[in-house]
Parts: C-alpha cells; structure tokens; sequence
C-alpha cells in the first residue's frame, strides 16, 4: 500500500500547486508545505521495507505525526475532505 500511496499523494500536491498561487493562509501553506516531507518519509518508509522494521515503524511514526499536524491544518484552512489523515484513507494505523 506504500508504493502506490506516494503516487497518490504526489499527485495530488501536484494537483494542488497546478491552481495557482496558494490563499495568504499559515493554515493553507502549512497543509501544502507538508507534502514534500510526508512524501520523502513515505518513501523511505517503502525502502526500509521488511529488511530493517524499526527503522520502518519510526518512518511510518513520523509520518503519522505529519499526518496529523496536515489534517489540523486543513480543517483549520476548512479544507474538511483534505482533513482525513493518509493513512487513515488508506486503512492503515496513524
């Protein structure tokens, strides 16, 4: 589920840079701002894989921990649909 979550992800930041400039919001810049980091974490989450599982459950810990800081932002923003936590929509713990 990790592998075709960062491509799910990546693209919808991207889609979300493609409409332009941002609101003048700390929310709104705060929720977009944290794509790169869930994503680069996410993705060396898919690394780790089953070969070292404590670096993988401290990568999917701090993901989570964006998660949870980029749904606050989005609901702050009143962005409610963008307010579900990655791994939340994707079944998973976080």
């Amino acid at each position: 589920m990790v592998g075709p979550g960062i491509a799910i992800l990546s693209a919808e930041a991207a889609g979300l840079r493609k409409l332009g400039p941002p609101p003048a919001s700390p929310a709104f810049e705060i929720y977009l701002g944290l794509f790169d980091p869930i994503i680069e974490l996410a993705r060396q989450r898919f690394q780790a894989g089953t070969t070292d599982p404590e670096q993988a459950r401290r990568l999917e810990l701090m993901v989570a921990s964006l998660n949870a800081e980029q749904s606050a932002a989005a609901k702050r923003f009143g962005l409610r649909a963008c307010g579900i936590e990655f791994n939340a929509a994707l079944g998973g713990s976080g």
